[in-house]
């Protein structure tokens, strides 16, 4: 084999070696940007904390309102299934981690957006 292409055979193979991990070091998961404590738009007595464990608990005026066990079926999909009622809750998940907001639409007609900030 001419050194040529085996010099053109070692770059290509740098090259996506270095793209790949490129890849995967920015991939962020969105499991990982919704664990923590978030507050809705335009009220600032509400707040939803988003556990680790699959658990979030939602508060109101510091008082413990309803808790929901959150998962996220697929890429841009958040379900929520309340642990009392059972009711399930799917909303599309949107992060802009430069704003710290999240925002839920909700998979009912008619849709309705909500936008919850990193507390």
């Amino acid at each position: 084999m001419n050194i040529f292409k085996q010099i053109k055979i070692a770059i290509l193979g740098v090259l996506l070696f270095m793209g790949f991990c490129q890849f995967t070091v920015f991939q962020t998961d969105e499991k990982d940007l919704i664990i923590g404590t978030w507050a809705p738009e335009g009220s600032p007595n509400s707040k939803k904390i988003f556990e680790a464990g699959g658990i979030c608990k939602d508060y109101y005026k510091g008082n413990l309102v309803r808790t929901f066990t959150w998962t996220i079926p697929e890429e841009g999909v958040l379900q929520l299934v309340e642990n009392k009622t059972k009711d399930i809750y799917k909303y599309e998940l949107s992060f802009y981690p430069d704003t710290k907001t999240m925002e839920l639409i909700w998979f009912v007609l008619p849709s309705k957006r909500l936008l919850y900030f990193r507390n």
